[in-house]
């Protein structure tokens, strides 16, 4: 599971209280001003924190599971088709991708499973059980 730093450790604590337990690391483009004291919580939680710029390059390692919050609508198209791009690469086949933000229209949320077919590689929008 990938996911922004901050909101990373309150998701490894509810999935330890359900009795789940996966790897989880936080990324973050811009590393916030209480960085330090989030990574000492992480490390008492079990979570690796890192910084990546993924607009630019792809991330260091592949994850069944990335979840892109509150990021997508601050992006121009042409930025957030390199970022598609890079978390596509950055997934494992049958992957999942969850896109969501707060808006005027409240939660959006969508969720994309990675397919690769004919040696092309993209998202498909899956259904989410209500």
């Amino acid at each position: 599971m990938l996911a922004n730093a901050p909101e990373t450790l309150l998701t490894k604590r509810k999935l330890r209280a359900r009795g789940v337990n996966v790897a989880v690391h936080g990324v973050d483009v811009v590393v916030p001003d209480d960085f330090g004291v989030l990574q000492r919580s992480a490390i008492d939680s079990g979570v690796k924190l890192f910084k990546s710029d993924y607009r630019t390059r792809r991330l260091p390692t592949k994850y069944d599971y990335i979840r892109l919050g509150n990021v997508a609508q601050y992006l121009f198209p042409e930025v957030l088709q390199r970022v598609f791009d890079n978390l596509a690469a950055s997934l494992k086949p049958n992957g999942l991708l969850m896109v969501h933000q707060h808006g005027r229209k409240g939660l959006q949320v969508g969720v994309y499973r990675r397919v690769e077919r004919d040696g092309k590689v993209f998202f498909r929008r899956e259904q989410i059980p209500a």
